[in-house]
């Protein structure tokens, strides 16, 4: 089809006037503004202006009335005015000042696509359209209950926008959102959006006229209406987000470069900014930015004198000079992995990130640099690179993700970041960073490409001096420091048999610093095969490290003596194994290999046969060996003797390391330490000194102490006493622990912060009201956490506390009295089936015994058969006659958690928890109607996928996910295939059957990632649980009624433990059976977390 012919068909597209755009349709979307409930409206004052421009006003005004774009308001609360903006021919556009309002209106946290990733995907095509929407904001109709709040003032009366105006506060996130509702399928294939901004992409220009009609045809679908006169039609190339896009790449628009080329020296720090944010946004450009724009850091510091100087001027003339050779970057090609190179100096460091073309070529893809920070300008060069890699890897995630990166590079202290295991301090950080990325470092051969030549221009006297690992204390630990002067030894050996193979080497120093690998080998290699595989691994290893000097052992004749020249090679098979040997060997300044016997090799030969022998899945393994240098029964003697002897004073070898300055390898252990006037003094977190007294002095103070404090709190309040008294010895905060334990009084008011209720106000807002009102925090540090990680999602207005819901919108939030005024006494009896997470909730008058065995008996049973077991908790309606009866006589096992303890029936509370959460709205929404709603909230929990299984309930159970009411605004492709079979039955039962067969794989899926999720789960619970263990027999002590039900003391004296009991009943899933001293047995069962040990 004909370009020409195209546009005329679909002329309707377009719009050349106002009351030619009816505006997309509201139920699809509408501009809410969501004000902060509370929140005092504002009244601007009026503003006056000069008589032509208040005539061009009252004429733009009329325009939008007569558009049907604003109506009058005769009593606006909200009232702004307008702010008259000249337009470059001459008119004006009318925007209002709605400062006030926006203040008022909490973030649509809707994304905006990363521009870099839309101009990337833009790129490198045949034929583009590039579309602007008409007056596009204005295409959006305004919320019914917010558009009276947009009010304005004008010479001719006061008016209101009936469409969503620019200025808007998530004006642009509400677009946005729309765009992708409309062109969600086509987004990143055949067009790129940028809020009103769209480009038609083709590969091929016969393609192009096709997608474009595509594109027609949805915007006549929702009544969208584009630009006429901003609009361009099958180029190949044009501007989008401020660049010019073509097949060849992406260039800087030529009118912006020529403006920034053209420019006069700033004469104040305001130009000087408004040059400088000019050159960040097309940075991705201009190789090493900061390393030249460096030299205008001075002035921009806070109170700086603006003094343009000549170091100033040159470097303004290299930025224009720039300006005239910027290069063309490329969009990187998928599955092609990416060349990372690194350059820095004093002051800078860049990174420029390229990619070989189909030809070959090298092209570049983005250059990023910044200015060093003052301790970073004191890094080593080397540390430098390591710091424009991590800089790199930060500012180019999304490249970083998406592709393998080979970072070119020479030197070797970057390479053994990448690779070793054990780092500590900065260096730790850094790897921790970059191992979610596939980055292998390379060598590079030469300079292949302009791009890299003008990266490297702009960084002068690069060095390459080694890395250092910092650690805490100002002390720098040197890392391969020494490698260049240091002879390394490597020994290597390799083991195969009928079934396996590997090889072990080890690489030292005569310091004692080893390097040690075990390999394990899945494919068949002979014995000398497989010690050729040692000899280049550890040769490989040594290089890399920067091993200059090597002496190499090794049990193998073969290799040692082909080595040497003395064998000739006469196996065809070793050739490729010899020729990379003689590679590795003549990197080293000196390099020398002896042959040694079996049993003087017996290290390497060890790691070998372990790697040949030990069997694992995955790609590697970790074990750990211990060295120890006497029997068991020698190291526990001498333990036991140190604890019961009399000891030596601890603190004699800290001072003699103090008082002696030549002894620096125990720096880490004495740092805390110091010495005022031959006192010993340690460092307590903040700063505080306490006095270090022996051990003689700490038994006479540890009881003293306690004897005063005795009752007064738990053993972290005696060792925080002892703390500000002032002293410090060894194990002060065991013998503290260990000194109350046993203390009777203080067993009985022993404050367990695991059991605890976290607060006792009656009103569960006061804690929140405190804290955010007057900065009130609870005593315990594990409350503070948790008091302030909760009170993110509240905030106060007016003395009232309010609750941020799902969207921003704010919920007040209700005392008990009023929650059980508004929800009048209303249960809901609920149900959770354990594999699928599907729920069964129906509202109750009354939660009787009756009532949940019919909801029992109608919902579970007669709808989804007899279940195997019913979990409950203790609540008076499960353990009713009505519910026996019915369990019994449909043979349904029953178990309950045991008393205060919802862990024990931990998936119903974690459903009720997201039905109340939900169901919290709906109060607020509809009062006590939200009975009505829980239909609603039912179907969004069963159509949500659940974490633990990666599926939806719905699915789970039937096979398919339900249909949403979003895929029929928006017709998915699975709404548009159902269209098709509605004239034929036969084809619905196919497409109904292919679903069910699905369904055990899916099922299958669920289960095996359910699993995984509860080994997480129960992995990071088991390690903050402190592990109570009793056995049958023992004493015990549990706590009060009052702890378990998370209740106030009922007396500033009560005791907050119970007892003691005898454990009559131990069971392996954590509850016990009590019973008192005279042998009554307590009627429940009670979980051991609110049990402790009781010592007579």
């Amino acid at each position: 089809m004909h370009l020409v012919e195209l546009l005329k068909e679909y002329q309707d597209v377009f719009a050349w006037q106002y009351d030619e755009m009816p505006g997309i349709d509201p139920k699809l979307v509408a501009h809410s503004l969501n004000v902060e409930p509370g929140t005092r409206p504002v009244v601007q004052s009026m503003r006056t202006f000069h008589p032509e421009v208040e005539a061009q006003i009252t004429q733009e005004v009329k325009k939008l009335l007569s558009a049907g774009f604003i109506k009058p308001i005769q009593h606006p609360r909200w009232l702004s005015n307008i702010v008259p903006v000249k337009k470059k021919n001459g008119q004006i556009r009318c925007c209002v000042d709605f400062r006030n309002l926006n203040k008022a209106c909490p973030k649509d946290e809707f994304p905006l696509p990363n521009m870099d990733l839309l101009i990337d995907s833009a790129a490198g095509h045949a034929m583009f359209s590039f579309m602007d929407g008409f007056s596009g904001y204005n295409q959006i109709f305004m919320s019914p209950k917010d558009a009276e709040k947009t009010a304005f003032r004008t010479p001719i009366g006061n008016f209101y926008y009936t469409v969503m105006p620019f200025g808007l506060k998530n004006a642009g996130a509400t677009y946005q959102r729309t765009m992708t509702a409309m062109f969600h399928d086509m987004m990143h294939r055949e067009i790129e959006d940028y809020v009103d901004d769209i480009v038609v992409k083709s590969k091929t220009r016969g393609d192009h006229f096709g997608i474009l009609k595509k594109v027609f045809e949805r915007c006549r679908l929702y009544k969208l209406k584009m630009n006429p006169l901003k609009c361009a039609f099958g180029v190949s190339a044009g501007k989008f987000l401020g660049f010019l896009v073509h097949q060849r790449g992406i260039d800087v628009d030529p009118a912006r470069a020529s403006a920034i080329a053209t420019m006069k020296p700033p004469t104040t720090h305001k130009e000087l900014k408004s040059f400088l944010s000019k050159l960040s946004y097309i940075r991705r450009f201009i190789p090493g930015l900061a390393a030249v724009t460096s030299t205008f850091a001075p002035l921009l510091k806070k109170g700086a004198p603006f003094h343009w100087s000549t170091e100033c001027q040159e470097a303004f003339k290299k930025v224009q000079d720039i300006m005239t050779k910027l290069p063309t970057v490329c969009a990187p090609i998928s599955g092609k992995p990416l060349r990372l190179y690194l350059a820095s100096n004093s002051q800078a460091i860049g990174a420029l990130i390229a990619q070989e073309n189909d030809n070959g070529v090298e092209q570049p893809i983005y250059y990023v640099s910044r200015t060093l920070k003052d301790a970073e300008s004191r890094y080593s060069g080397a540390e430098r690179s390591c710091l424009a890699l991590i800089y790199a890897s930060q500012r180019l995630r999304h490249y970083f993700l998406a592709h393998k990166v080979q970072l070119m590079t020479k030197s070797h202290p970057i390479r053994s970041l990448l690779q070793r295991s054990v780092l500590s301090g900065r260096l730790a950080q850094w790897l921790l960073q970059l191992s979610q990325y596939e980055i292998t470092a390379e060598t590079p051969t030469a300079i292949k490409s302009q791009a890299i030549a003008d990266l490297l221009a702009q960084f002068p006297g690069e060095d390459n001096s080694f890395i250092t690992d910092e650690v805490p204390g100002e002390i720098n630990e040197v890392f391969l420091a020494g490698l260049a002067d240091s002879v390394w030894t490597l020994r290597f050996d390799g083991s195969s048999t009928a079934t396996s193979a590997g090889a072990g080497i080890v690489l030292y120093k005569d310091d004692g610093e080893a390097v040690t690998k075990s390999f394990k080998f899945d494919f068949p290699c002979s014995n000398n095969a497989a010690e050729y595989e040692a000899y280049l691994a550890g040769l490989a290893i040594a290089y890399e490290m920067g091993i200059k000097h090597l002496r190499v052992i090794g049990d193998s004749n073969l290799v040692v003596c082909q080595a040497r020249g003395e064998f000739s090679l006469k196996e065809p098979s070793f050739a490729p194994y010899r020729a990379l040997a003689q590679k590795f060997e003549a990197r080293f300044s000196t390099f020398e290999i002896e042959h040694a016997q079996r049993n003087e090799n017996r290290y390497a030969d060890a790691l070998a046969t372990l790697g040949s022998q030990i069997a694992f899945e995955g790609e590697e393994m970790d074990i750990t060996i211990c060295k120890k240098a006497k029997p068991i029964t020698e190291s526990l003697r001498k333990e036991f003797e140190e604890l019961f002897q009399d000891q030596e004073d601890w603190r004699a070898p800290i001072k003699a390391k103090l008082m002696s300055p030549a002894v620096t390898a125990d720096l880490r252990e004495i740092k805390d330490y110091t010495l005022i006037s031959g006192d010993l003094y340690r460092r307590l977190p903040g700063g505080v000194l306490a006095r270090c007294i022996s051990i003689e002095e700490a038994k006479e103070k540890l009881p003293d102490v306690h004897e005063k404090t005795c009752g007064d709190g738990g053993a972290i309040s005696l060792y925080r006493r002892l703390q500000r008294l002032g002293y410090f010895w060894p194990n002060m905060s065991a013998e503290a622990a260990e000194i109350q334990s046993q203390c009777p009084t203080c067993q009985f008011h022993y404050s367990n912060e695991e059991v605890c209720a976290t607060f006792v106000s009656t009103d569960w807002r006061t804690p929140f009201l405190e804290y955010l009102l007057e900065g009130i925090l609870p005593s315990n540090p594990k409350d503070v956490y948790r008091l302030k990680r909760l009170a993110l999602r509240y905030f106060v207005e007016g003395g009232t506390l309010f609750r941020k819901g799902f969207h921003g919108e704010p919920l007040r939030c209700l005392s008990p009295s009023e929650s059980q005024m508004v929800m009048k006494e209303t249960h809901a009896g609920e149900s959770t089936e354990y594999f699928t997470k599907w729920v069964e909730a129906i509202p109750l008058k009354k939660a009787t015994g009756a009532a949940v065995a019919n909801f029992i008996r109608e919902h579970i049973i007669t709808r989804f058969g007899i279940p195997y077991k019913l979990i409950t908790d203790n609540g008076t309606p499960f353990i009713n006659k009505d519910v026996q009866e019915v369990l019994e006589h449909y043979r349904v096992k029953h178990r309950r958690s045991t008393p205060y303890y919802p862990q024990g029936n931990g998936q119903a509370e974690a459903t009720n928890r997201m039905l109340l959460r939900i169901l919290s709205k709906m109060v607020f929404d509809y009062g006590n109607d939200w009975k009505a709603h829980l239909a609603d909230v039912l179907w969004a929990y069963r159509s949500s996928p659940k974490t633990a299984t990666g599926f939806t309930p719905f699915s789970l159970v039937y096979g398919t996910n339900t249909i949403s009411p979003t895929e029929l605004v928006v017709p998915s492709p699975r709404v548009m295939q159902g269209s098709e079979l509605e004239v034929d039955a036969n084809m619905c039962t196919e497409a109904r059957m292919a679903d069910l067969e699905g369904l055990d794989e899916a099922r299958d899926l669920a289960k095996a990632k359910s699993q995984r999720n509860y080994q997480k789960m129960a992995n990071v619970y088991s390690k903050a649980l402190r592990v109570r263990i009793f056995a049958e027999g023992q004493m015990v002590l549990k706590a009060a009624e009052f702890i378990r039900r998370n209740l106030p003391s009922p007396s500033k004296f009560s005791p907050n433990w119970d007892g003691p009991y005898i454990i009559r009943e131990a069971h392996g899933s954590g509850y016990y059976r009590l019973s008192k001293s005279d042998g009554t047995t307590l009627a429940d069962p009670i979980n051991g977390k609110w049990l402790k040990n009781y010592y007579s």
